[in-house]
């Protein structure tokens, strides 16, 4: 089975039909997206229990193995993060944090890089000072933070019994805990569906 997703040149044509300024499309090829599956995250589960966006208690029972697997759910698994980050930040690769202390193109707290098994760029240790910071503004990094984060949380938020690409992005904007909350009207929602709707019409996923 090929590794490619797709090509610079369609890498360029999404950054096109989004508008985007070619954001999203210097992010996949920066992360790798638009060149090679990005290997499976192997960091320690932390079992703790966090707030992100929203309150709550809910922890995710459904094994990471059933959805992320090869072949075509954890190929648009690949292509969801890139419309998180759209979605997200516009895939701005040098935000730093917000003075919500939200960081990197994902805005990733360090409670959430936490849950996520305090995953570090290669070389580095989640025990010195500056990983969390050093691994979410770094793409590939903050890519693996988002998926380690989904094998903790991973649970149906729409209630159309799948957990598929819409569910990760409610549980990256909700958190775990109550990724059940009507978010159809905010605009990260809509700018990350509209992303979603473009890329598979150009990758035919």
């Amino acid at each position: 089975m090929s590794n490619t997703l797709c090509s610079t040149d369609g890498c360029s044509k999404l950054s096109v039909e989004l508008n985007t300024r070619s954001a999203l499309a210097n992010y996949a090829t920066e992360a790798g997206y638009c060149h090679a599956f990005l290997p499976n995250p192997s960091y320690v589960r932390m079992h703790t229990t966090v707030k992100h966006h929203v309150t709550g208690t809910v922890k995710s029972t459904v094994p990471y193995k059933d959805f992320y697997k090869p072949g075509p759910n954890y190929q648009e698994m690949e292509l969801c993060l890139g419309c998180i980050c759209e979605a997200t930040t516009n895939c701005n690769l040098t935000i730093g944090c917000n003075n919500q202390g939200l960081c990197g193109p994902f805005l990733i707290s360090q409670e959430y890089w936490i849950d996520a098994g305090t995953p570090v760029i290669r070389g580095d240790s989640p025990y010195t000072q500056g990983a969390y910071h050093r691994c979410v503004i770094e793409p590939y990094c903050a890519a693996t933070t988002v998926r380690n984060y989904m094998r903790q949380f991973k649970q149906d938020c729409n209630q159309d019994s799948l957990f598929d690409c819409d569910d990760v992005a409610r549980i990256h904007y909700l958190g775990g805990y109550q990724c059940g909350i009507d978010i159809s009207h905010k605009g990260y929602y809509r700018v990350f569906k509209q992303c979603l709707n473009s890329i598979r019409q150009l990758t035919r996923i």
